[in-house]
């Protein structure tokens, strides 16, 4: 795996001859990424760029996701025709929720927001994008009918190859950027490019066998607030109130619906008492000091899919709960680890009441699997 441009420079002149001769162009995008696993003609499953499966407090904590778990399902459960010759296939999109989702700015005008970027067949193999953009593109204006490769690997010309072994002799970068600069502008799948120049989008991909080679033309720049003390603090609270209350009664076969019930009964057993709140006070805990980092396009939390209603009522009229409730149905799903070193409010006591929660959360919302760890345990 190449790391960058100056471990491709340093490689031999045999190598570097060989990789832009054989290498395939594609255009780096910036949007986001999910998976599609269809699993039967009647069955697929919507995961995130890390393989989670997208569930409904990821759509709640962030709307966005609400459209391709909803829409790309229905494109393929709806042509049956199609989706029978992609059973056991993992298909991998990349997402444009709005023209400008990251960092590059994109034309939609066509009215498409989805384009294949990977897939893989039962055996986990990479397999042609084309016949399946083309099925899918065939069905629904969603996807967008072409891809974002710009030059294929074969079609180098001999004029091509000479000018590629005469930039690797001279060992210029420059003269490297002006062949893949050339190779681009004269392919037929020019075309291709989603943004509106080379120069405008996030970069390119040079890809041959196991080697990547990225020139990135833009990035972000990421700023991170540092709200360690007041997530800290929250969770703090969170699970002193855990530990003087008896919630089992408040756990259901719903992971959301178990939240939510925890979070109301947080909140008008603790939050409403002035003497509680005193100390939330003093931190002077505000709605933007619990917000989730976020990277590019955010539409916000999907209430509809909250489903108690004086909690759904809490979270639209005060962003202060909303961030609460965000931050409770991101975490309630894990077990915390040992208490860090760098802790500044958590104790060894809140960390206990925090797992035996989790737990008995997951008991209820996946006894299945509760049952087969106690069997194997």
């Amino acid at each position: 795996m190449l790391r960058g441009l100056d471990d491709f420079m340093k490689k031999p002149q045999a190598f570097k001859k060989k990789f832009l001769t054989n290498c395939e162009i594609q255009e780096k995008i910036s949007a986001f990424y999910f998976h599609v696993r269809v699993l039967s003609e009647t069955t697929v499953i919507v995961y995130k760029a890390d393989y989670q499966e997208i569930k409904p407090e990821d759509v709640i904590m962030n709307k966005m996701w609400r459209e391709p778990l909803e829409e790309i399902p229905e494109i393929l459960l709806k042509h049956p025709e199609v989706t029978k010759g992609l059973i056991g296939y993992t298909l991998s999109f990349f997402y444009f929720p709005v023209g400008k989702p990251l960092v590059v700015e994109y034309d939609l005008t066509e009215g498409w927001k989805y384009m294949l970027g990977f897939a893989a067949d039962a055996r986990k193999k990479p397999v042609s994008l084309e016949s399946i953009v083309e099925k899918l593109s065939s069905v629904s204006s969603l996807i967008r009918p072409r891809g974002y490769v710009l030059r294929k690997a074969s079609d180098r010309t001999p004029v091509e190859k000479a000018t590629i072994t005469d930039a690797v002799k001279s060992g210029d970068i420059s003269d490297i950027f002006l062949v893949i600069e050339n190779l681009i502008e004269s392919s037929s799948m020019k075309d291709n490019l989603v943004a509106k120049t080379v120069k405008e989008s996030e970069g390119i991909v040079l890809r041959w066998r196991g080697d990547i080679f990225q020139i990135v033309y833009n990035k972000s720049s990421k700023e991170t607030k540092d709200n360690r003390l007041s997530l800290e603090f929250f969770m703090h609270q969170f699970c002193r109130w855990l530990d003087s209350s008896d919630y089992t009664d408040l756990i259901s076969s719903s992971y959301v619906k178990s939240v939510c019930n925890l979070f109301y009964e947080f909140k008008r057993q603790w939050l409403s008492d002035e003497s509680k709140m005193t100390s939330f006070n003093y931190y002077n805990i505000k709605a933007e000091d619990l917000e989730a980092p976020t990277f590019g396009y955010y539409p916000g939390t999907c209430y509809d899919l909250i489903p108690h209603k004086l909690v759904r009522d809490m979270c639209m009229k005060d962003k202060l709960y909303d961030n609460m409730l965000k931050i409770l149905l991101n975490a309630l799903k894990k077990p915390r680890k040992k208490l860090a070193s760098e802790s500044m409010l958590m104790t060894d006591n809140d960390i206990d009441a925090w797992n035996a929660c989790v737990k008995f959360i997951r008991s209820y919302t996946n006894p299945i699997s509760a049952l087969n760890k106690k069997t194997h345990s």
